[in-house]
């Protein structure tokens, strides 16, 4: 009682953006934008790999047959800045390789570290400052040192922990802001790059069916099951895996809504997946910009698309339930996106 339910939050989501939007566009004015890099560390990989190749999403580290994280990380902040024509700075846009999940786990409604990031920094910047976040390729990081284990920092499940990492962005945000101030530009390249982009889909195995139809099997038993329990969500995920075979024929795609942008020396370029952190190091290595920003999450829910080598270890993330593109849909995902932002820089 007093929930508010998805598709009514769409309608009240849908109401309340659109009319930003069109007093946004009302209000525009000439400005300036600037970039430049901060560092912070927030995010790091949470999949562990042990002697057998065996990795657990948070797994132990103090065990005698850890050998490491997955992956790496990415402490970047990618910042973009705008100006008014007076030169005061009227908002940031920060993209970091993690999601604000802090205080995933506790039982209210929370926007985690940014809540404290936009307070701080507007308080010492700008009342009125815009702080737009984003999250870049971190389908495999968290904001846990699972290496150090809490010891010597606050609780990164608690809110004590989600202020040490607001703290962490502030201070990078803080560090790069003299080159922001003396780097402004008033003339940008805008450039947009829209189209559908389709992918293999991640094929459902035999084995992996045969397993799904076990699951439903077992747990469909004819009883009433509470839709908000576990089970219920096991049961479903079992079904969706048993009807995508059934349906996926040869060759099963995934389109995607694709999108790339060129501000000025800024690549921008987005996906709908949880996307690992690797795919995103590829393109911002390769790219042609002086700074690229990737966003996921972006248009769709694509799942999370893991690397061919995360697939072994059979960690969360990286089954058949959790993707419905795997390695071979984000390589060529890699591949248009490095291709889309070096387009627009070739002149």
């Amino acid at each position: 009682p007093g929930i508010i339910h998805p598709e009514e939050y769409c309608e009240f989501f849908i109401d309340q953006v659109s009319a930003l939007i069109v007093d946004a566009w009302e209000k525009r004015q000439p400005s300036g934008i600037s970039r430049a890099v901060g560092h912070a560390a927030v995010g790091f990989n949470r999949i562990m790999v042990y002697a057998d190749g065996s990795m657990v999403m948070y797994g132990k580290t103090d065990r005698e047959d850890w050998l490491r994280p997955y992956a790496g990380h990415d402490h970047a902040l990618e910042l973009l800045f705008t100006w008014n024509q007076a030169k005061e700075l009227t908002g940031i846009v920060i993209n970091i390789a993690c999601p604000s999940q802090v205080v995933e786990g506790q039982l209210y409604v929370s926007p985690d570290f940014w809540g404290p990031v936009r307070s701080r920094l507007r308080e010492e910047f700008a009342a009125d400052l815009g702080v737009l976040p984003l999250v870049s390729a971190a389908g495999d990081q968290s904001p846990r040192d699972l290496v150090r284990r809490g010891r010597n920092e606050p609780d990164m499940r608690s809110e004590p922990g989600m202020n040490e990492m607001a703290q962490r962005i502030v201070n990078g945000v803080r560090y790069a802001m003299e080159t922001a101030q003396t780097e402004v530009s008033w003339t940008a390249h805008l450039e947009h790059h829209a189209a559908p982009l389709e992918l293999p889909a991640r094929k459902v195995t035999e084995e992996e069916a045969a397993a799904a139809r076990a699951q439903i099997e077992k747990m469909d038993t004819g009883k009433s099951i509470d839709p908000a329990s576990p089970q219920a969500a096991l049961l479903r995920r079992a079904r969706t895996v048993s009807n995508r075979y059934d349906t996926q024929g040869d060759s099963p795609t995934f389109t995607m809504d694709f999108h790339v942008m060129r501000l000025g020396d800024i690549a921008l370029a987005t996906n709908p997946f949880e996307l690992y952190l690797d795919y995103g190091l590829q393109i911002k290595a390769r790219s042609l910009a002086a700074q690229t920003f990737i966003v996921q999450l972006a248009n769709d829910r694509g799942a999370y698309l893991p690397t061919e080598g995360a697939l072994s270890g059979g960690a969360y993330s990286t089954l058949i339930t959790d993707n419905k593109v795997g390695p071979e849909g984000g390589a060529l995902l890699v591949e248009n996106t490095i291709k889309a932002i070096n387009d627009m820089w070739k002149d």
